[in-house]
This record gives structure tokens, C-alpha cells and sequence, in this order.
């Protein structure tokens, strides 16, 4: 008994304790704002890109669908995402004799950490409109 009264009454060690305790929150916290900033970046760049495709349209109002598709993706890549994620939709309507483009773009996320569940299946979405000649 006089052994379990000085094992609770001694104090070597708990720092240690403390701090294994404290440093797996600041952990948890530290990559949480790493993978919040990925997400925020992330959509950055997936409006960047509708946004760039939408102007290249303009100049060349020849270009197909597909090839429209394939320069949101190559610029998705020169921003080191991966360009496949990216599904853009292209719809091209008249307005009051208005030619407008509108680009949707809707790019499948994937996170650092496989086992960040909650954002496994996170689709990030950008949409540009844009009248052209």
C-alpha cells in the first residue's frame, strides 16, 4: 500500500505526459488547417482554370467541347492538380442576340490523408459565364 501512495504522489515524468497529450491535438490541428488550406487552394485553381478556358473560348470560338475540356485540364495540370479530376460541361446560349458560353467545371478532391473520410468525396465547383462574338 505504501508503494501505490508514492507512486501517486511522484512527479517525474509528467511533463512527458502532458505534452504526448497536448502535441496529439496540435498535430490533429496542424494538418487540419494544412488540408483546409489544400481545399481552399484547390478551388482557386479548379475557378482559375474554367475561368482561363472561358477566355481562351473568346479568341477561339472555333474550338470543340472536347478541346475545351482538354485545356481546362492542361491548365489544372500546369497548376500541379491532377487535370483527370476535372469534368467540365459546356453550354453555349443566345440572349437578346447575345451569344453567351457558360463553363461548369466540377472537380473531384482527394486529400492528403486517407484517413480524412470527411473529405473523400468532396467536389469542389466553379462556373464562369461569358459573352463572346
Amino acid at each position: 500500500m505504501k508503494r501505490l501512495r508514492s507512486f501517486w504522489k511522484d512527479t517525474k515524468g509528467t511533463t512527458a505526459v502532458e505534452f504526448g497529450m497536448v502535441a496529439t491535438l496540435m498535430l490533429a490541428m496542424l494538418f487540419g488547417i494544412i488540408e483546409l488550406g489544400r481545399i481552399f487552394w484547390t478551388q482557386n485553381a479548379v475557378q482559375s482554370a474554367i475561368e482561363l478556358t472561358a477566355r481562351y473560348y473568346i479568341v477561339h470560338t472555333s474550338t470543340s467541347d472536347t478541346d475545351l475540356q482538354t485545356y481546362a485540364r492542361a491548365a489544372m495540370t500546369s497548376m500541379q492538380l491532377d487535370g483527370s479530376a476535372l469534368t467540365v460541361t459546356v453550354t453555349k446560349t443566345t440572349s437578346q442576340s447575345i451569344k453567351f458560353i457558360q463553363l461548369d467545371g466540377n472537380y473531384a478532391y482527394s486529400p492528403l490523408g486517407t484517413s480524412v473520410k470527411n473529405f473523400a468525396n468532396l467536389q469542389l465547383k466553379a462556373r464562369s459565364r461569358i459573352s463572346y462574338p
